[in-house]
């Protein structure tokens, strides 16, 4: 069946000095969904709820985006970019690696894990935000490589033993706006920031996004789900809350 969409226009949501147009799209699909981008929000309703229904999935949505807007806001003050050096050390859960930093000429940087150190070869000639960037995104790449059997191995594990559901592809990518995602063709995406979280966290993260393979969205039925597997969740998310915004790179 083929989909239907609309576009919504003219709505904007203000709040903390930002102001950012909503998009409303219906859909032939089977749940609702909200995300946050740089320009819009965006919200994607089955085309099939009742307009007592959509009014209320916007209302709970256009909250969470509230409440999104101003945490980052809150972030954005309290978070300084890391900067790297060579000799620096850096630690990722019980692992404490050293970084080596190299300069060649060349046209391209790369990373690697040689035991505790992580090398990393620099273009000769990047300026010096250039350069904290582009090892700031090799680092976590590296990192994503070394660790995704660890995380995959967890997420199989946490499967098998509370949801028993498709698992299609897992992934490590340095996402800077959610902790993960669940794709309606069971796709577990998380975020590599989370290795820098003690592993209760990253249990509670892992299981956040395996039970929406079963819920797919924020209802009490998925909280309850949630609930029913790690009781004290709320203690993770709380950690997340207060400390997650020195999980970066």
């Amino acid at each position: 069946m083929r989909k239907q969409r609309k576009k919504s226009a003219g709505q904007t949501l203000r709040v903390s000095g930002i102001e950012l147009p909503i998009n409303i799209y219906l859909e032939n699909r089977n749940n609702s969904r909200v995300s946050l981008g740089k320009k819009a929000v965006h919200i994607r309703l089955p085309f099939w709820l009742s307009n007592r229904e959509k009014e209320q999935q916007i209302r709970q949505f256009l909250k969470w985006a509230r409440e999104k807007i101003v945490k980052n806001a809150d972030h954005a003050v309290k978070e300084k970019p890391r900067r790297y050096k060579d000799g620096d050390k850096l630690q990722v859960g019980s692992d404490q690696y050293h970084i080596s930093i190299d300069y060649k000429d060349r046209k391209t940087g790369s990373a690697r894990i040689n035991g505790q150190q992580i090398q990393i070869i620099i273009p000769e000639g990047f300026n010096h935000d250039g350069c904290s960037d582009m090892i700031a995104t090799l680092i976590s790449r590296c990192l994503a490589a070394h660790y995704l059997p660890w995380i995959s191995q967890k997420v199989h594990k946490l499967n098998q033993l509370y949801f028993k559901q498709y698992i299609n592809r897992i992934t490590l990518k340095n996402t800077k706006s959610r902790w993960g995602s669940c794709s309606q063709k069971g796709n577990i995406n998380l975020s590599t920031r989370i290795l820098f979280a003690p592993e209760e966290v990253i249990d509670y993260v892992c299981i956040h996004e395996l039970a929406h393979l079963k819920v797919p969205d924020h209802s009490k039925k998925f909280w309850s789900l949630v609930e029913f597997v790690i009781p004290d969740y709320k203690k993770h998310l709380q950690w997340l809350k207060k400390n997650g915004y020195n999980c970066r790179f």
